[in-house]
């Protein structure tokens, strides 16, 4: 059963057991070896689909470990495991321009801009991202004028715009059923992360990207570089 935790909780600090299973079929593992991953994702493979896994980029980690795996068949219960969806109640809200105080509409925007200057000045702004940045700020035009959905209650402090790129696509009905923007929100989380590495803590993997991670472990192993074990 879910634990209702503080939003001052890491994710990472609820943590789980080895080999545990999760809702929706997802699986926790540390693996400290490189043959103890091999072996598991020979057998397992063909049924779990996605993973995760934490990089050590951020010390403490926020939501894995390094070393620490989730698996699952599913995107968005892997998404749910990793970010301990269900503790933390996040849930979809949708923010209504007409209703809900403009000064927090204004504050999203500012959160956008100053994130957009933030990684110009590290120069971790692409070309692409400068596209999306536009786009976004073209259809939240029209969204502002009835308003659009949006995560409530994530961990670590962070909000809506923290959590997604400029490249996520998430629903933007508001009599959409709230399970199902719940799952369009946790396939975008999957989707976006994977594909804009958005957290540099964790990386999010389709099958394919967990045989290129086993490949390139086994080649630096081979080549007497920095092994996957350290």
């Amino acid at each position: 059963m879910a634990t209702n935790v503080t939003v001052q909780a890491v994710p990472s600090e609820l943590r789980y057991d080895h080999g545990e299973v999760l809702p929706g079929g997802a699986r926790f593992f540390r693996f400290d070896t490189l043959d103890e991953l091999k072996a598991y994702w020979a057998r397992e493979r063909a049924s779990m689909h996605y993973a995760c896994v934490g990089t050590g980029f951020m010390s403490p980690a926020r939501f894995l470990e390094p070393h620490e795996w989730i698996f699952s068949p599913s995107k968005e219960a892997l998404v749910a495991a990793v970010v301990r969806w269900d503790e933390f109640k996040i849930t979809p809200r949708w923010y209504d321009s007409m209703s809900d105080e403009l000064s927090t509409r204004h504050h999203l925007q500012r959160r956008r801009a100053v994130r957009r200057d933030l990684r110009m000045a590290l120069g971790t702004w692409s070309h692409e991202d400068e596209a999306a940045y536009v786009r976004n700020s073209q259809r939240r035009r029209g969204l502002g004028r009835h308003g659009f959905w949006r995560l409530d209650k994530l961990p670590c402090g962070l909000t809506h715009l923290d959590w997604f790129s400029e490249h996520a696509r998430f629903p933007e009905d508001p009599e959409l059923p709230r399970q199902r923007v719940e799952l369009a929100l946790k396939k975008a989380t999957f989707d976006d992360w994977k594909d804009h590495e958005h957290f540099n803590d964790v990386s999010m993997l389709e099958a394919s990207g967990v045989d290129e991670d086993i490949a390139h472990w086994e080649r630096e192993r081979a080549e007497g570089r920095e092994p996957y074990e350290d």
